[in-house]
């Protein structure tokens, strides 16, 4: 009986250990099960409308900080490059227009070179006269700008190898000039200066020449300048190419009296010219721009006075430049 009794325990608890597993298990998979079904249940819709407006910030801030450096760096980068044209197109212009009236050590006088030497010194042409500045350049010449042409002995020179003291039409002159028949020169001292034509050219021996000329001449002392009148003509013309947003490059021109025209500085849209006769100098005022566009809407910008505004997005400025003549008709 007492076996029977000691079976019956020990299958009871042997019974009662595998319901504990059996619960225990189930209790398990239970909490396995909701853990899962939780994660499946994935954001509410609140969640999901606070995390993509997180993002839109997010994206539009790093968006707006990439347009504020790109527009920074095209501003920048802008400002540059016209800073460059106006050193180039002030240098050209300066060295050029000081020069206007140069015929050596002469220091002319009102009238006497019109008249005595018939060349022109110093010229403005305005956009109703521009048309007489040269046939050819006039209809490369952008409407509304001016032109401004200027005179002087060219740096291309020969001297006078031996005074003249009594009148003579056979002069010796010494230097790399070329010569040829009918080439119009300006003969210039320090006393006086004069237009000459070369009727005949005899090269004697290395870069010295005898020359018979028209008319004689009188007093003349030796070292004497000779050489060409130099006219250039400079202007705003179309250079013929467009920027990336099909705009028209214009440029500043050189025309010289050879028939050769030639592009100095682009983007160069308008030149105006003042004569300061007080103070014997020019007054330049220029306007140039950028090749590409810079800003998001056309600007407007001041110039000579005026308020412009341009249809396009590049960058514009506008320099005022003042040349004294070094050599000024008084």
């Amino acid at each position: 009986m007492l076996e029977v009794l000691i079976s019956i325990a020990i299958f009871s608890i042997g019974l009662l250990s595998l319901l504990a597993l059996q619960l225990r298990g189930m209790h398990e998979m239970h909490a396995a099960k909701q853990t899962l079904q939780k994660h499946m249940q994935g954001y509410t819709l609140v969640e999901m409308m606070i995390s993509i407006a997180l993002s839109m910030l997010i994206i539009f801030g790093v968006y707006e900080a990439y347009t504020t450096a790109a527009q920074h760096y095209r501003y920048t980068q802008g400002q540059l490059y016209v800073q460059e044209n106006v050193q180039m197109a002030t240098h050209i212009l300066q060295h050029e227009i000081s020069m206007a009236g140069y015929a050596g050590c002469r220091t002319m006088q009102a009238g006497w070179f019109q008249y005595s030497v018939a060349k022109p010194v110093l010229q403005r042409y305005t956009p109703t006269t521009v048309s007489a500045a040269s046939k050819d350049v006039a209809k490369h010449i952008l409407q509304e700008t001016e032109a401004i042409q200027v005179g002087h002995l060219s740096a291309d020179q020969a001297t006078l190898s031996h005074a003249i003291t009594v009148k003579t039409d056979h002069i010796t002159v010494t230097g790399a000039l070329a010569f040829h028949t009918d080439q119009q020169l300006i003969i210039a001292d320090c006393q006086q200066a004069q237009q000459i034509t070369v009727l005949h050219d005899a090269p004697h021996i290395s870069q010295q020449h005898w020359l018979t000329i028209s008319p004689a001449l009188t007093h003349y002392s030796a070292g004497a300048q000779i050489g060409s009148w130099e006219t250039v003509l400079f202007y705003i013309g179309d250079t013929g190419r467009k920027t990336v947003a099909g705009d028209t490059i214009p440029a500043l021109y050189v025309h010289r009296e050879t028939g050769r025209d030639e592009e100095l500085v682009e983007n160069v849209h308008n030149v105006l010219v003042e004569y300061l006769a007080n103070e014997h100098a020019v007054k330049l005022h220029l306007l140039f721009s950028t090749s590409d566009p810079v800003f998001a809407v056309p600007q407007s910008v001041q110039f000579a006075g005026k308020t412009l505004h341009p249809p396009d997005r590049r960058f514009y400025a506008a320099w005022t430049m003042i040349i004294p003549l070094i050599n000024r008709v008084k």
